[in-house]
């Protein structure tokens, strides 16, 4: 019975897009990668992400694939508006941003009778600070924002897009350009998430660390070439009625990853295809990510 109270419970903390079908986090965990921890110089951009996660492993407290007939499939697009301005605050370029996520998440789970889809708005990310420098072989980058209850949410339905609580949010970042051509670069980005109280379950999920990272090497004057991933780990406990006690979710993933510039059209195009490991406490599956950036 336990068991199916803890199967319940994870599906109905499980985020579609915001967190790559995880537990508490609201943040993609694999839309960034090489040069993750740069930010653009000042300008006017837009950044679609088109993802893609699948699941068919659902990982318990000791890692093992819990036998409850699990799928899951998410595909979203996310819109994201960037705007750094040329005003300097400590050295940095400052700017702003906001990330409109549309999901569409199927879910299916034997062991509770649930087959379902759903589809709609999440919750929206609003960034009122980015702050980037940009030295002769590093780039760092800071940010703070929060996420909204903006999304379609029902709690009789565990694949709705949006989630019941809103999330703050923290980044910081970098990329080292190893050699002096600045061809060779590894990047990390890291965030750390605290979330509000569910108004659905009373439960408030613990904070969530992770980063996204990414080893490259430029090919020509425009294509980028190397391995990306990420890791995510529960950095505190859930508060309220937790089935299963302080169970904490974690998770890691690896994969390759190719960009390219197309000058003339003004456009980045990037894809990058992830496989999760070492699962804790949540699906174990595969995420793939096309990312347009357009420079206005």
């Amino acid at each position: 019975m336990l068991l199916i109270k803890r199967v319940f419970y994870l599906c109905f903390l499980m985020v579609t897009i915001t967190s790559s079908a995880g537990n508490g986090a609201e943040y993609v965990n694999g839309v960034e990668g090489i040069k993750a921890g740069s930010v653009p110089p000042p300008g006017f951009y837009t950044r679609n992400y088109v993802v893609f996660y699948t699941a068919d492993n659902l990982a318990g407290a000791d890692g093992s694939d819990l036998p409850v007939g699990f799928n899951a499939d998410v595909s979203a697009v996310v819109s994201r508006l960037i705007f750094i301005t040329k005003y300097k605050i400590l050295g940095a370029d400052y700017g702003f941003d906001v990330t409109v996520p549309l999901v569409r998440t199927s879910l299916q789970i034997d062991a509770l009778s649930l087959d379902e889809t759903r589809s709609g708005l999440g919750n929206i990310l609003v960034e009122p600070v980015i702050l980037s420098w940009h030295f002769k072989q590093v780039d760092l980058s800071a940010a703070a924002g929060i996420y909204f209850k903006t999304g379609n949410f029902a709690a009789n339905h565990p694949a709705s897009p949006g989630k019941d609580y809103a999330t703050t949010m923290f980044t910081l970042g970098g990329t080292v350009y190893l050699d002096k051509s600045r061809k060779t670069t590894f990047s990390i980005l890291s965030r750390y998430e605290t979330h509000g109280t569910d108004g659905s379950t009373g439960i408030s999920p613990g904070d969530d660390f992770h980063f996204e990272f990414g080893i490259g090497h430029t090919f020509g004057r425009f294509t980028d070439v190397g391995i990306a991933g990420y890791a995510a780990w529960q950095a505190s406990a859930d508060s309220g009625a937790v089935p299963g006690g302080d169970i904490r979710d974690r998770v890691m993933a690896l994969g390759p990853e190719i960009s390219t510039v197309l000058p003339k059209a003004g456009l980045m195009v990037s894809l990058r295809v992830l496989k999760e490991f070492n699962a804790v406490d949540r699906p174990e599956g595969w995420i793939a990510v096309t990312t347009l950036t357009h420079r206005f």
